[in-house]
């Protein structure tokens, strides 16, 4: 009986949290709204100081990294947790309803800025070259 009126209470925060009705009878289902409903509760900070715009929405209920404690649900959901999400294994993507077409090449890290440098003074090395040839 006791069970009973904690599966309503847990329903009826989660319908009050995200508006959405929760499966009942359902155990995977009370599982699920429970982790969910936690992580928006643990993450409420990091929620409003997110971004709200993301490329990326998920399909399943919540994410978790590998050997990680931290769990991301669409609220808490950001385009840089996504995207290391997706380096560790890009066949995650399932998980994803939305995201970008060129999420492959948003996994590829950026050149690093030290190569277009060594190509800057490369080319003024050639410049005084030419120079001091002319004035020669």
């Amino acid at each position: 009986m006791r069970s009973a009126v904690l599966l309503k209470e847990l329903a009826d925060l989660y319908f009050d949290t995200f508006n959405e009705k929760m499966k009942v009878g359902c155990p995977a289902c009370y599982t699920n709204s429970y982790i969910r409903l936690n992580s928006y509760l643990y993450n409420k900070e990091k929620q409003i100081q997110m971004e709200k715009t993301t490329q990326f929405e998920l399909s399943v209920s919540a994410i978790r990294k590998h050997n990680s404690r931290e769990i991301h649900t669409n609220e808490t959901l950001t385009d840089e947790i996504a995207i290391n999400y997706l380096k560790q294994n890009k066949a995650r993507i399932v998980h994803f309803k939305r995201y970008p077409e060129n999420w492959e090449e948003l996994l590829v890290p950026k050149k690093k800025k030290k190569a277009t440098r060594k190509k800057k003074v490369e080319k003024k090395q050639e410049y005084k070259e030419v120079f001091n040839r002319e004035e020669e």
